[in-house]
């Protein structure tokens, strides 16, 4: 009786921790502003010859991973195979999102990209992010993309209120 119990006390234990490891990874997410928009986002092709088969695999990586990345953050994303796919809206923007630079000297790889996020012929902001590693070059992507994301909602939070100013009485 006593080893059933316990067992079954161990199942319980069980369930509890893998319903809590389980929960939305969203749930708990402050709201940012960025979160009320719609992401469409065009990776451009590198015109880097000498490294196409390796820079293609990257881009299709990213395009593969990075509305994944966005949704953990709380971000909506749709990746467009084709720049002529966007279609402008009121709360929809375009990312457009270009490797750079990809270099692998010895077991250190990096990984530069450039990023523009633009509302219909409008740039909004402009930026460029990199990143090294001795990993394998998916460790990289993801880093970017996480990067991406946060710079994202850096960019649509609302400003830093300035202190109040109390006025000097003269005595």
């Amino acid at each position: 009786m006593r080893i059933q119990s316990f067992l079954f006390l161990c199942g319980c234990l069980y369930l509890s921790m893998m319903a809590s490891a389980c929960r939305s990874p969203r749930a708990n997410l402050e709201f940012s502003p960025a979160m009320a928009q719609t992401f469409e986002i065009f990776v451009e092709k590198n015109a880097d010859a000498s490294n196409a088969k390796q820079l293609g695999e990257i881009e299709g990586y990213m395009m593969s991973t990075l509305p994944q990345h966005f949704a953990r953050q709380g971000l909506s994303g749709r990746i467009l195979f084709n720049i002529e796919e966007h279609k402008p809206g009121p709360n929809t923007k375009l990312l457009l999102i270009k490797l750079v630079n990809y270099t692998r000297i010895g077991y250190a790889t990096t990984m530069g990209i450039h990023v523009t996020l633009k509302e219909g012929s409008t740039v909004l902001t402009s930026w460029q992010e990199s990143a090294q590693t001795s990993r394998p070059w998916p460790t990289l992507v993801n880093s970017l993309n996480l990067k991406i994301g946060t710079n994202l909602k850096k960019y649509y939070a609302p400003a830093a209120p300035l202190p109040a100013q109390v006025p000097v009485q003269a005595y």
